[in-house]
């Protein structure tokens, strides 16, 4: 699910997405256990340039990681923007991620917190 709001001042980005299987057989196990999502907010400065903020989460049952939060915050600039039909933003900025994890089921772990923050340079292409 992708959600997104743009105005000539602001956009507002809101994504989800999950991925549930199992292996088919009688008592089989699963194979895959995962949620993501995440919103994203942009100001326009000038026409060209704006700031960011954004927060992502992500949930993996097989790795056993409870929660992986990445905070985001940057500058960016629209290299090409035509009204929603065709748009390149190239961003700047630094995050902070923080994981907790805790095991599974068939691995018991012992419980892990993690901790950092990284440069954050990403390009971005729509179409």
């Amino acid at each position: 699910m992708n959600l997104n709001r743009k105005t000539q001042r602001d956009q507002i980005k809101a994504y989800e997405s999950s991925a549930y299987a199992t292996n088919g057989l009688p008592g089989g196990g699963v194979t895959a256990n995962a949620i993501l999502g995440g919103v994203r907010y942009e100001r326009n400065i000038t026409q060209k340039l704006f700031v960011f903020g954004a927060g992502d989460f992500t949930h993996d049952e097989l790795q056993g990681l409870d929660i992986r939060q990445i905070y985001t915050v940057g500058l960016g600039w629209h290299v090409i923007d035509r009204s929603n039909v065709t748009t390149f933003d190239v961003l700047a900025g630094i995050n902070y991620t923080r994981e907790h994890y805790s095991g599974t089921a068939t691995i018991p772990a012992p419980t892990v917190t993690r901790n950092h923050s990284r440069d954050y340079r990403r390009r971005g292409f729509h179409a």
